[in-house]
């Protein structure tokens, strides 16, 4: 922040940077030095009550005036990159910042730059778009917030509220019987990626209630954004786990690609699909989506799918992970049983990139209720693109010293976590989620299918896999998807967990940033791209009927049923039975245990009742482009 060591710091500067660790985003001094002066004469105030400075000294630093000053010894148009270069040499080397500033190093990193160039492009344009998305929810959003929060506005909350007027003085609101004028922000910017375009007479603007005269309506506040909606982009080559490309966002020194975490929604589902195939489940087994119920001591907790307009009765596993049906998943979970499963899911992470997956032992944790990194993302999607085996993400390929010598030995870490043929069938229910709906001319495909799918048929281009993640109210969007040489991760979503609103969903946020990103990059000269990816052997494909699970026959084809063509099992043990119109039996037994309901007859009620461990309080949902 200043440039200098940190004995030559003054008292104020001293406090500066003490003030940030409460909110690093909002009180660094780069992006806003009124907020950071506020803080640090806080800091400065609070030194004198305490005794620890004199009444003197604390005139003279609140006096001194903030000059902030980025070093020079580091300038890099890769600004994500390097940072995460710095914090992944002392994992991987134990390198302190001061080795690296002394040993004179000369690292040679994995970054393709065509490829940084495009995924930096990507975000910044997308994040651009999202804004755009976000300012149009919120007549949706303030429809949801009177729902939720009512019609009385209270201290203390954040609403949605009419800019009326914009003048010199301020910004003029309205909202029913309520009415103030909130102060302009100094730095627009520093809030929004276009701000003509949300503080605009007529728009829709947050607004943080600091105080409330019911009798008057006079409200008293602030403007309720606390930054611009950010996001990463990570992209790793799929056989040796370079990084290849690494933008943890637009503003702020915080690197959302590998820092902290998000919770990832239903782009965490897959990991729990991989444990089924593991434990012998096939494609084709079928779970029912139906009403049920957990309780908890006397809480309940009862799963709907994100368009909470009904249940499915029976799906294969297939189109339960095409259509991120979050009932259909929770019944796979409780058939795999929660602690095998866990451990099989927590080895995705088997490297650790930042903090383990502990993953909780609750009935909602199969739908991505915990906090991952893109970046470690990243690294549990390429398993499935590598044949099943893990490779540690590595961003340097050597490191010599100042005499030429190899002082960082490349490390390259792997283990294998399913097998290949698990992998194998894996990427193809993944491509589902992308690829079109066969025979179906009600539905166009999965949740992928809009954003990604429909722009990058194969052929020409190389096939995709993917899966979208949604978070409860939309609070995080992912798209996580891989072709056979290249695994990309999108994450958008404002850094304070505000939600972005109504049908903001990973297909229509990330999906869009993930398909400008590879665009970009599938055009790059002189790239040659698989175009299929390896097939294991040990492998046998049949056509099966998605409506019954079975092998698809003439009845399929006499009566419009969707077939999966292709689909891969392990030698001997794809299905035999011909589909008759009738379901298979499911893998886990449905509420009642009636047969007639899996034959087509019409769905039960009925709620199943068992106790599990207590839902996270924040569950996610499954995503919907329909």
């Amino acid at each position: 922040y200043f440039s200098k060591p940190l004995n030559r710091l003054t008292l104020s500067e001293c406090a500066v940077l003490a003030g940030i660790p409460k909110d690093p985003n909002d009180l660094n001094p780069f992006k806003n030095i009124e907020l950071s002066r506020k803080r640090r004469d806080l800091v400065l105030y609070r030194m004198r009550e305490l005794g620890w400075i004199s009444e003197k000294d604390y005139q003279a630093a609140k006096a001194e005036p903030i000059v902030v000053r980025r070093s020079t010894q580091m300038v890099s148009p890769y600004p994500s990159f390097i940072s995460a270069l710095k914090i992944d040499l002392g994992r991987v080397y134990n390198l302190t910042r001061d080795e690296l500033n002394v040993k004179g190093l000369r690292i040679t990193t994995t970054l393709d730059v065509p490829i940084q160039d495009a995924c930096d492009k990507a975000l910044r344009e997308g994040l651009a778009a999202v804004e755009k998305q976000w300012q149009a929810a919120k007549p949706r959003r303030r429809i949801k917030e009177e729902k939720d929060l009512g019609w009385i506005f209270k201290e203390g909350t954040t609403r949605l509220m009419r800019i009326t007027r914009l003048t010199p003085q301020g910004i003029e609101v309205s909202e029913g019987d309520y009415h103030g004028t909130i102060p302009r922000p100094e730095n627009p910017e520093a809030l929004y990626h276009n701000p003509a375009m949300v503080l605009k007479e007529g728009e829709l603007i947050d607004v943080r209630l600091h105080s409330v005269n019911q009798q008057t309506g006079r409200i008293e506040g602030v403007v309720g954004n606390n930054g611009p909606v950010q996001g990463a982009i990570v992209v790793l080559d799929a056989h040796t786990g370079e990084v290849l490309a690494l933008v943890g966002g637009t503003v702020g020194e915080w690197n959302r690609a590998m820092q902290g975490g998000r919770q990832a929604g239903s782009s965490f589902k897959p990991f729990f699909y991989a444990a089924a195939l593991e434990r012998g489940f096939q494609p084709n087994s079928i779970v029912v989506d139906e009403p049920i119920e957990f309780t908890y001591g006397n809480q309940r907790y009862r799963p709907t799918n994100y368009e909470r307009e009904g249940f499915f009765g029976p799906m294969t596993l297939i189109q339960a992970i095409e259509e991120s049906r979050n009932v259909a998943t929770i019944r796979l979970y409780e058939t795999l049983g929660i602690k095998k499963a866990l451990a099989q899911v927590e080895r995705f992470n088997v490297f650790n990139l930042g903090h383990g997956w502990a993953v909780p032992p609750e009935i909602s944790s199969c739908l991505g209720t915990m906090d991952c990194s893109p970046l470690e993302m990243a690294a549990a999607y390429q398993i499935f693109a590598n044949g099943g085996i893990a490779i540690r993400p590595r961003l340097i390929r050597n490191a010599l010293d100042s005499d030429g010598r190899i002082e960082l030995p490349p490390r390259r870490m792997e283990e294998p976590i399913i097998n290949p043929v698990a992998a194998y069938q894996m990427t193809y229910m993944l491509r589902q989620v992308v690829a079109q709906a066969p025979n179906d001319e009600g539905r166009l495909g999965g949740t992928g299918y809009g954003a990604v799918g429909a722009k990058f048929p194969s052929p020409p281009y190389p096939p995709i896999s993917g899966k979208t993640g949604t978070t409860t109210n939309n609070i995080d969007a992912w798209f996580c998807g891989f072709t056979p040489d290249l695994v990309i991760i999108c994450q958008v979503g404002f850094d304070d967990r505000t939600p972005m609103g109504p049908g903001l969903t990973g297909g229509k946020v990330a999906g869009p940033m993930w398909a400008a990103a590879f665009a970009e990059i599938h055009k790059i000269p002189g790239r040659v791209w698989m175009r299929n990816f390896p097939t294991p052997e040990g492998l046998e494909v049949a056509n099966i009927c998605a409506e019954t699970g079975k092998r698809a026959g003439p009845l399929c084809y006499q009566d419009g049923h969707r077939v999966y063509t292709n689909v891969p099992f392990p030698a001997g043990q794809a299905p035999t039975r011909v589909c008759d119109g009738s379901t298979g039996w499911p893998i886990i037994e449905p509420v009642g245990g009636e047969y007639a309901y899996l034959a087509g007859h019409s769905p039960r009620t009925g709620l199943a009742h068992a106790a599990y461990g207590a839902p996270a309080s924040e569950s996610s949902e499954g995503d919907s482009d329909y």
